[in-house]
């Protein structure tokens, strides 16, 4: 049945964004209004004289179905345009195409057919490879035991063959440097009941073994996130029913390369019990922010020295972060970046960066809408590689006659001579059932390793939900670093 899509009215885009966006004809994702699970995305290249923004090579995105749908080139109406302002309401966020180097202080989506269904609580770990893996997760009516690879360098989701793992949500993973070619999965959910088993998982044959430790395994639990080190994985806490933590206070340290747990005694000040914290290693230190126990939800910032097993309640000033659980948590160099989380409001989608020198929290400000809100999704620190590449032909805009936007290429072409532009509001369209993929009609781009120029530290962010109960399953990219 057909349907009628309008545009989300959500924020102001600044002038000097769209027109960064339209100087470089980037491609960008767009909400749909009331259709949380729909994107547009298309190449910005103009504007006609009612300052309606011009998509070419428009597609519509189903991220539930896993469908892409060409539009060809369409019109987004918006209010007239202020000073300062284009009367665009909505989140857009510029596509980041595979080799390109991200701009600072702007989130971008890495669009790709083939990405695995809407889902929370999966695992996600980052190879030095240029890959990105999902493991598991779930939606209201199952658990996933599914692996997914993203390749950084290609801009590709694929799916990898395994033999079967416990299909299971709330788990952590990572990958120990003494065993490279392995992401060891450790805790999470069942629809039955919770785990605290250590399966391997070969990331390229999808191989999959339980192994047996030594030492006192922790309990079953959640696991929302967990720290890591060269062969050590670091577990604290962790949910046990409902919303009530498991009653343990113990750091529970498993070393890969001895395959087995101890729990070293601690000292000083440890955080109370708790689950949906968010954990994460920077140096000797494992730093515990916020979390949950019962209806409570905490704010408080701890670090474990796992040199001299001390800890500590950190007293940390500026742009504290509000209570909030079920957030997400990664290091690079000496800062800690926090995303997101549920908190008595409703799903959140602030970041903040703490500097674990001065102990300073600053909230981040960008130039474009934050990813929307969310909790129960996973965030990590990777590198995209990037390559130089020639100028593109840019588009040069001419004199609009008939409130159609006339733009014409480098090369002389006009738009007349391009399909007609629809406009969003008379735009109806209709998703069969069947899920069509676009990498049948999508060319994929390949980087070679001898055209890589250079990688750039990026945060990337995937998955969760709002409480609404939307899932998501979009892949967003920040730059770090100068």
């Amino acid at each position: 049945m057909a349907y009628k899509q309008k545009v989300q009215k959500v924020m102001v885009q600044p002038i000097n964004l769209i027109f960064r966006y339209l100087q470089n004809r980037s491609r960008v994702s767009i909400w749909v209004y009331e259709q949380v699970n729909l994107r547009i995305e298309g190449h910005i290249v103009g504007f006609d004289e009612y300052m309606n923004l011009v998509l070419d090579d428009a597609e519509e995105v189903h991220l539930k179905r896993n469908s892409r749908k060409p539009l060809g080139r369409i019109m987004l109406k918006g209010d007239n345009i202020t000073d300062t302002t284009v009367g665009l309401f909505m989140e857009l966020h510029p596509i980041l195409e595979s080799g390109d180097i991200p701009n600072d202080k702007l989130w971008y989506v890495l669009s790709a057919p083939y990405a695995p269904c809407c889902r929370v609580g999966q695992a996600c770990v980052a190879t030095d490879d240029y890959k990105v893996f999902i493991i598991g997760g779930a939606d209201p009516s199952t658990a996933y035991s599914d692996l997914y690879r993203f390749n950084c360098a290609q801009h590709s989701w694929s799916k990898v063959s395994h033999s079967k793992y416990d299909a299971r949500y709330e788990h952590c993973a990572f990958i120990p440097t003494c065993d490279q070619g392995h992401i060891y999965l450790f805790g999470g959910a069942t629809k039955n009941n919770n785990l605290n088993t250590i399966q391997t998982m070969n990331r390229e044959t999808g191989n999959v073994e339980t192994m047996q430790c030594a030492g006192q395994c922790p309990t079953p639990r959640t696991l929302h996130s967990a720290a890591s080190s060269g062969n050590c994985l670091y577990v604290w806490s962790g949910g046990h029913q409902g919303s009530n933590p498991v009653p343990d206070l113990s750091l529970h340290i498993f070393n890969a390369e001895k395959k087995s747990w101890e729990q070293p005694k601690l000292h000083g000040k440890l955080p109370n019990a708790r689950h949906g914290h968010a954990m994460v290693m920077n140096g000797d230190y494992v730093y515990i922010h916020g979390g949950m126990s019962g209806p409570t939800f905490h704010k408080d910032l701890h670090k474990i020295n796992v040199k001299h097993f001390t800890c500590l309640k950190l007293q940390a000033n500026g742009d504290v972060p509000s209570a909030r659980a079920a957030h997400s948590a990664v290091s690079y160099e000496d800062q800690v970046f926090i995303f997101g989380g549920l908190s008595l409001e409703g799903a959140l989608d602030d970041m903040y960066q703490l500097d674990t020198e001065s102990l300073t929290w600053t909230k981040l400000k960008f130039d474009c809408a934050p990813p929307a809100p969310r909790l129960d999704h996973s965030m990590i620190v990777t590198h995209l590689p990037i390559v130089k590449k020639t100028p593109r032909d840019l588009p040069t805009q001419s004199a609009e006659t008939n409130g159609t936007a006339q733009v014409s290429t480098s090369n002389g072409e006009s738009s007349s001579s391009r399909p007609q532009i629809v406009a969003l509001d008379d735009w109806y369209s209709s998703i069969s059932d069947e899920v069509q993929e676009a990498g049948d009609r999508l060319e994929s781009v390949t980087i070679s390793d001898d055209k890589i120029d250079g990688t750039v530290p990026v945060c990337l962010i995937f998955g969760g939900m709002d409480t609404s109960g939307n899932l998501f399953n979009d892949l967003l990219v920040l730059r770090l670093g100068d």
